[in-house]
């Protein structure tokens, strides 16, 4: 019995030709990772997927399936953050950012908070509106905070009120103005948080 049509934001974070005229896709959804076969999509065509640009963010329909490649029907272009391309350090900081992504976020995982902070990141990246070690903090703060494995620091309410700001940045808010270094020290602290989470995965970091 046919699916019900689904819908939902989708952020596109790796593409790879496959095959004759075929693309797969790999995104970020608010319920997780989701992935798609476009067919047509090298070479031409609409329904050939050509809105599947890295760093896109996108509306999709799509019907669920018990395979890992769904099938999408339709896509809209909510916004397009490929400009970040023409900077490498806000490019490498999107890749790093991808690949954690695709890493650490199964399919069928409530992470809103943390497709929010990846939507946000890769828009000031694009505007070079942040430093990418402040961009990146804050997704990795997120993550540890929707995940249940950030601490309340209960024993030290400064580093819990400092932690809450780098929180509601990362999600929108005001961006912080601290030195390059600065935030250089945060980056580093709040990826050895992640690197003590067993079930993380980090890009680039064999376990």
């Amino acid at each position: 019995m046919p699916q019900e049509i689904q819908e939902t934001d989708f952020i596109v974070l790796r593409t790879t030709r496959y095959g004759e005229g075929k693309l797969i896709v790999n995104g970020l959804t608010p319920s997780g990772r989701l992935s798609f076969i476009a067919f047509g999509a090298v070479g031409g065509g609409k329904k050939g997927g050509l809105d599947f640009e890295l760093f896109r963010l996108l509306h999709v329909s799509y019907q669920e399936t018990d395979r890992e490649l769904q099938k999408c029907s339709e896509t809209t272009v909510i916004a397009d953050y490929g400009g970040l391309a023409r900077h490498f350090d806000s490019y490498s900081a999107a890749c790093w950012l991808s690949q954690f992504s695709l890493a650490n976020m199964p399919a069928g995982l409530d992470c809103r908070y943390f497709f929010e902070s990846v939507r946000i990141a890769l828009e000031r990246l694009a505007a070079q509106s942040a430093l990418p070690t402040a961009i990146i903090t804050g997704v990795v703060l997120v993550y540890l905070r929707e995940g249940g494995w950030l601490s309340d620091y209960d024993d030290s309410p400064q580093t819990a009120r400092q932690i809450q700001i780098l929180l509601e940045m990362a999600l929108g808010g005001d961006i912080p103005r601290l030195a390059k270094d600065n935030w250089e020290q945060l980056h580093q602290w709040a990826l050895a948080l992640l690197r003590m989470n067993d079930e993380c995965i980090m890009p680039g970091e064999q376990r």
